[in-house]
């Protein structure tokens, strides 16, 4: 079984493995494993005394493969290896023709991973056996059919996978990290057919999340992207690892203890933290369970996936899964080689443990305007959102799927039709519609058909906004010795099918009123912006241009511009765009002006009396500005029909102070 191997010559940045992994797809954070209740005691056997190895060497690991114990033995030339079946014989130090000379890596299958005098070796047995040496720091797959190993390449080293007897390396592209630059990995490891790989978050960020990568091992450019944060890179700690792959899933351990579950389920990923006292270090992943040492007095513990009672296998100084994930084989405190054969009890079961028969639920659907057509019929994008209700354990969670029904009410009926499965097509003008969903999770649940929406099959009316309406004084800019102001004009709509709008407008200037013009913009423009001199008045309006012809126009929207220093005169002026009038000294426009109302900043106060606008000889009304405190108010003196005149702003018995003045026609 293939072991943790440290990736210590990456550039490392340090992780703490956080308590909760959420899965992407679900709408609910996944159910968190208990931590164990009880240790009990698992039975084992004996492989090897120190006694049957004393013409061997001192053991000092032990590892599983196939049908065979294979031991590690001190030796005065050095650590050797030798192998014989589960079920006894003779020792031998041979597999597939090579020597196992040296340190003892991992087992799996047919395949011995070896490292002496600085390389490292894979020996195998298949095909009439054979070996080869393999970059520093790989790591055997599960199953024995993969490796997985880093390449020194700048600007950092570069990830492979490679089969176990040589052929092809496949690349596993590396995400970057928003600004193209490739994000290292921080671990690694492979099963039989999928790389996962831990990788850090975005590194712009103080605390960034690691994510684990899934990739086929044969096909390095298809990556599934896990979005967990399983760990937290944080400054000053050490690593995060991705500790074991076995079938659909992967153990990333994070260094304050711990481990994080990662579950691959037909591309999906839910999350399981792993603790009940793991240390970060050493840890396998076994058929329903991790094998790791306990954090208090470091005996090694085989703990459900789920959670409940552990077993312990007491102090051991090595120990190996066998390529099943069903027995391990370790060593004891007295150099004993042991065989605990089934761990069966100690094992969650995904197959009987998944358990998810609440259905999703479903809100009314949310419709949007596509267009109408030549003939006038209308389309409509319908859209729902399920939230599914149960995350158990080893399910991939989320909604999967929905689907979508209508009925209609023709145009001057007051029966509806029967339900039937959305289309695709367009409907009726004039018809009313109604929609409805339902929602089928990942485990096959589908909920109830939701709440309906309704809307008449008609084109909506556009929706234009115009922005400032009111322009103030800091939005105004010089521009050749004249204050003007832009104020843009901004429509949108979810008619894919719009080819044209046409905006209407009309200025008014001093004394002059323009007729209203036209003017015609593409289909793709959102926004149009017209010059405003002081004292100018615009307003627009708008119509599109689809498949069935030209829309309604909308109403007018307007925006004027304040009058200042260039077109007041009078009074007392502490800026452009703020007055001061007294009884005997009132404020006037410098030019004549046609006009209907006016809008104007008036502050308030204790100390200030009542304003009166006039066009002409024209009162438009007035306003008591008196007031006990210090303030500002925008008053409308609405006339009743436009006249001609200068614009003027008398102070009826106190002084008044008044800020932006706006003309409306």
């Amino acid at each position: 079984m293939d072991r943790l191997v440290p990736v210590t010559r990456l550039a490392m940045t340090a992780v703490a493995c956080t308590s909760l992994l959420v899965a992407p797809l679900a709408a609910v954070p996944a159910t968190a494993a208990p931590a164990a209740q009880a240790v009990e005691p698992i039975p084992s056997d004996i492989l090897a005394t120190p006694e049957d190895l004393a013409d061997l060497g001192t053991v000092r690991d032990v590892a599983l493969a196939g049908d065979s114990v294979l031991v590690e033995v001190a030796t005065p030339a050095g650590p050797h290896v030798y192998h014989r079946p589960l079920a006894g014989g003779e020792w031998s130090d041979t597999w597939g023709g090579h020597v196992l000379a040296g340190d003892l890596l991992a087992a799996e299958n047919d395949v011995v991973h070896l490292a002496a005098g600085g390389t490292e070796v894979l020996a195998w047995s298949r095909d009439g056996g054979g070996s080869r040496e393999v970059p520093l720091g790989t790591v055997l797959g599960h199953g024995g059919e993969w490796i997985i190993y880093t390449v020194e390449h700048s600007p950092l080293d570069r990830l492979f996978t490679q089969p176990i007897t040589g052929g092809e390396e496949v690349w596993l592209s590396e995400p970057n990290d928003g600004y193209g630059d490739l994000d290292p990995a921080l671990g690694y490891a492979v099963d039989g057919n999928r790389a996962f790989v831990a990788h850090p978050g975005v590194d712009w960020l103080p605390e960034r999340g690691a994510e684990t990568w899934s990739y086929p091992a044969s096909q390095g450019n298809d990556a599934l992207r896990s979005d967990t944060e399983a760990c937290r890179v944080l400054p000053g700690a050490d690593t995060v690892e991705v500790a074991d792959a076995f079938g659909r899933f992967a153990l990333m351990a994070c260094t304050d203890g711990g481990a994080a579950l990662t579950l691959d389920d037909q591309e999906v990923y839910t999350h399981i933290p792993v603790s009940a006292g793991l240390r970060s270090q050493d840890l396998s992943l076994g058929a329903g369970f991790v094998l790791g040492r306990s954090t208090s007095d470091g005996a090694l513990l085989v703990v459900p996936y789920l959670g409940g009672t552990a077993g312990t296998l007491g102090s051991t100084t090595a120990f190996d899964l066998n390529d099943a994930g069903t027995a391990v084989a370790f060593v004891d405190e007295a150099q004993n080689a042991r065989l605990a054969s089934d761990l069966q009890e100690w094992s969650s079961d995904p197959a009987t443990e998944i358990v998810d028969n609440a259905a999703p639920v479903v809100g009314a659907p949310v419709h949007r305007y596509l267009g109408t057509t030549a003939n006038g019929s209308v389309e409509f994008e319908v859209e729902a959102s399920g939230t599914d209700r149960a995350t158990p354990p080893f399910r991939a969670t989320g909604v999967a799927e929905h689907d979508y029904r209508y009925r209609l009410r023709p145009a001057g009926s007051t029966e509806f039709g029967d339900y039937a499965p959305v289309d695709g097509q367009p409907y009726p003008a004039g018809a009313t519609v109604c929609w409805s969903a339902t929602a089928t999770d990942r485990a096959g649940n589908t909920s109830q058909w939701s709440a309906e929406t309704c809307t008449t099959a008609e084109r909506p009316a556009l929706a234009p906004t115009y922005l400032p309406e009111w322009p103030t004084a800091a939005d105004m800019n010089e521009n050749t010795g004249v204050n003007t102001v832009s104020p843009k004009y901004s429509w949108g709509t979810t008619d894919r099918t719009v080819t044209a709008y046409q905006v209407g407008h009309w200025l008014a200037r001093g004394t002059n009123v323009s007729l209203p013009a036209t003017e015609t913009l593409s289909g793709d423009t959102g926004s149009a912006s017209y010059v405003l001199n002081e004292g100018d008045q615009r307003c627009l309006r708008l119509r599109a241009q689809d498949q069935a012809g030209w829309s309604a126009w909308t109403g007018w929207s307007c925006a004027a511009a304040p009058m200042g220093t260039d077109t007041m005169n009078g009074g007392n002026s502490t800026g452009p765009y703020s007055h001061y009038a007294s009884p005997d000294k009132g404020l006037y426009s410098a030019r004549q002006i046609i006009g209907k109302s006016a809008r104007v900043k008036v502050h308030t106060g204790p100390s200030y009396g009542v304003v009166k606008v006039y066009i002409g000889t024209t009162l438009l009304g007035s306003f008591d500005a008196y007031s006990a405190t210090n303030g500002v108010r925008y008053v409308n003196f609405d006339g009743t029909a436009r006249v001609t005149g200068n614009l003027r702003i008398a102070a009826a018995d106190k002084y008044i102070r008044v800020g932006e003045i706006y003309l409306l026609r």
